[in-house]
């Protein structure tokens, strides 16, 4: 997959820490992934925020559900990393 190098400002401690546990995909597969998911969260977020507008608020049992889903994909990824390592 083609790349586009950048150049970003990292706290030391935030660069050392994450330096030691990007293993042997690096740094830059870290930030990616990182990037990746972050942007994922704010364009449900948005979407969330549309559905709410168009439709109202969640029932505190969609919104229960919906946490539980997140948890077993959060979990889901965990062990898809792990076994890559």
């Amino acid at each position: 997959m083609p790349r586009t190098k950048v150049t970003v400002s990292l706290e030391p401690r935030i660069a050392a820490e994450a330096r030691s546990r990007a293993g042997s995909d690096g740094l830059s597969s870290l930030v990616n992934d990182a990037l990746r998911w972050y942007l994922q969260r704010l364009r449900l977020d948005e979407w969330s925020a549309d559905m709410e507008r168009e439709h109202g608020p969640c029932s505190d049992e969609d919104r229960e559900e919906a946490e539980r889903a997140g948890r077993r994909v959060e979990a889901w990824l965990r062990g898809q990393r792990q076994s890559s390592a």
